[in-house]
């Protein structure tokens, strides 16, 4: 269970989704997915939480306090990394 950074609740709607597309050490290709519309964008607001290769960013709202929870995946060294923050 995914539990909201904020107040804890367990009442998180994705909200969008995040890709961060490149090869080690390379530029960057940014795609940005929101879940109400489908619009896709290349979405600046966010950081690759990957420093050198791909990364995924799922953006959760919690529908009790509105907060947003980030989910973080990447990879270092030939591990897939998971973390989350408050967006």
């Amino acid at each position: 269970m995914i539990n909201c950074s904020y107040c804890g609740s367990e009442g998180l709607h994705q909200e969008r989704v995040i890709t961060f597309n490149r090869g080690e050490d390379k530029k960057e290709t940014i795609v940005s997915i929101d879940q109400e519309t489908g619009e896709i964008s290349g979405e600046k607001n966010y950081k690759n939480p990957s420093p050198r290769r791909q990364g995924l960013t799922i953006i959760f709202r919690c529908e009790f306090c509105a907060g947003l929870t980030l989910m973080n995946v990447w990879q270092h060294k030939g591990e897939t990394k998971l973390a989350f923050e408050k967006g």
